[in-house]
């Protein structure tokens, strides 16, 4: 029986890792309105709890990635996932205090996805191919997040929200361990004599190492602040989405997550269009230009939403959004491992995607407080909505230093 390709393995085991990851991620988001309530804190401080998974991630980012050359990318997967599931346990007290370092060890967690998945991907994808491979492997996020908005509200509904924790904690230990029969021809390489492992995750030499891969070329800081901006927007829409249809609107928390899940859906799906269209183009920069403009049409029209609107149409304008300002994330990843200076592609990913990760901390928790002030998540959004037309300043100068590059 002929083997399939390693490329397919690769991109195989990075998708079930990055659903899985999503997964976990959204779970407090989605079960936002019950966890505040039951932690008895005001419904927009999930605000927090989600920038407190982000700071999680922006740890891992920062030094994390000294893990990958000594115990190989999809071992670094693995044990996210084992520790995430872990972490879930926290939540289930009830304590709010629990529940933000449960966020945080789950962020801690998370962090490895984006790294070491370029790290796979880069090594065994054709280069024809590869935005829309990074781009199928990244449609993973929102699939995850879908499967969390439509799955978690029947769960809590039902059976009550700390065994809708539990089941997520299961999914993520049994994916984690599944993937464990493709381990070894893919972390082919792995350097496991490197010194002392604490050191080397405490040296501050570790959070200097990315910045220099990016530092090293002009158009990749360019991209970096590209990815915050676009960050910035999906980090907030991603936080409040249900929190926002199911009090500003008044629908149900089942059918705020399937408002939720329709964004997911149709971000997943324009994810793997837009990489195949970049691919076509052979540009991923004239793709992010055009979502870039997407971007901020997708939080203005958060403040235009009502509860006199048809759902058909709340449905179609959640499409839209998932469309516009949830499918920016595989191309940008595939042009970040482009540009990477030789060899440095974990290390580049990381520090692009740790300053994705600050778009995710800030924005969210900046609506958070301005709501809080003013009463209105309405000045928030609009606040947001600038920063992706900034980024198509940064994207033209990106496509203006590769052009240089080319001719020279």
């Amino acid at each position: 029986m002929k083997r399939a390709p390693l490329w397919l393995l690769a991109l195989n085991v990075t998708l079930l890792m990055q659903v899985t990851a999503s997964i976990l991620a959204q779970a407090m988001p989605v079960l936002g309105p019950t966890l505040t309530g039951a932690a008895g804190v005001a419904p927009e401080a999930i605000g927090h709890l989600s920038a407190m998974l982000s700071l999680g991630a922006l740890w891992f980012l920062a030094s994390g990635h000294v893990l990958l050359p000594r115990w190989g990318a999809v071992r670094v997967l693995q044990a996210g996932g084992l520790i995430g599931a872990a972490a879930l346990a926290l939540a289930l007290t009830g304590s709010w205090t629990a529940m933000m370092a449960s966020a945080l060890l789950i962020g801690v967690c998370y962090g490895p996805a984006p790294p070491a998945a370029s790290d796979i991907l880069m090594r065994h994808s054709p280069p024809n191919r590869r935005a829309l491979i990074f781009s199928i492997k990244q449609a993973g996020a929102p699939f995850g997040g879908a499967a969390a908005g439509l799955l978690l509200p029947y769960l809590a509904g039902s059976y009550g929200w700390r065994w809708a924790l539990i089941v997520i904690a299961a999914i993520s230990a049994i994916a984690s361990i599944a993937v464990e029969v493709w381990r070894a021809p893919i972390d082919f390489g792995r350097e496991p004599a490197q010194g002392n492992l604490l050191r080397a995750l405490l040296a501050p030499r570790t959070i200097v190492l990315p910045f220099q891969a990016i530092a090293a070329r002009r158009s990749l800081r360019w991209l970096a602040g590209t990815g915050f901006s676009f960050a910035c927007v999906q980090g907030c829409l991603f936080s409040f989405y249900v929190t926002y249809l199911h009090t500003k609107l008044g629908v149900s928390l089942a059918a705020a997550g399937s408002a939720f899940a329709m964004m997911l859906a149709l971000g997943m799906a324009s994810r793997v269009a837009v990489g195949f269209v970049a691919d076509w183009l052979g540009s991923s920069v004239r793709m992010l230009i055009v979502l870039g403009a997407g971007s901020s049409v997708s939080a203005l029209l958060m403040t235009a939403f009502a509860a006199s609107w048809p759902w058909a149409l709340i449905l179609a304008a959640s499409g839209f959004i998932g469309c516009a300002a949830a499918s920016w994330n595989g191309i940008y990843l595939a042009e970040v491992a482009r540009l990477a200076p030789e060899g440095r592609v974990s290390e580049a990913t990381s520090a692009t995607t740790l300053l994705t990760f600050l778009g995710y901390v800030i924005a969210p928790a900046g609506v958070a407080s301005l709501t809080a002030r003013l009463g209105s998540y309405e000045p928030g959004f609009i606040a947001i909505a600038a920063l992706p037309i900034v980024s198509i300043a940064m994207l033209l100068r990106v496509r203006a230093l590769d052009d240089t590059s080319r001719i020279g």
